[in-house]
């Protein structure tokens, strides 16, 4: 796990405001990082990367079609990425089969609580 980045950034546009619970933004105004980019980039502590090959998201109970929002870490970038269990792939934000070999994705991580304003 020698490239596992230990930070990451949640970008929302050197532009963009911080909403209240990110409700306001669309997938379009934010994205994840493993470098600070504008001064209002948010860091993120994290070191629960998850190998794929160890274990992968558990499927959601009580649900019909279990998909798992996750952000991934596939050739030293970070994504986020959805966990179809029907297909057993990954999905892209759109919802399109997007990595078809799972363990194309070398690790995972639950996505962390988004900060409320003021933090």
């Amino acid at each position: 796990m020698k490239n596992i980045p230990k930070k990451i950034y949640l970008q929302i546009g050197e532009d963009a405001e911080l909403a209240e619970d990110f409700s306001e933004l669309s997938e379009e105004d934010i994205a994840w990082s493993t470098d600070r980019i504008f001064d209002n980039d948010i860091e993120y502590s994290r070191s629960g990367w998850i190998p794929c090959k160890e274990r992968l998201p558990e499927r959601q109970e009580n649900t019909r079609y279990s998909q798992v929002p996750c952000l991934v870490f596939k050739n030293n970038q970070v994504f986020m990425l959805v966990f179809n269990h029907e297909h057993e792939c990954w999905d892209d934000e759109s919802g399109d089969d997007y990595y078809c070999d799972i363990y194309d994705v070398s690790h995972w991580m639950p996505l962390p609580e988004p900060p409320k304003k003021g933090e």
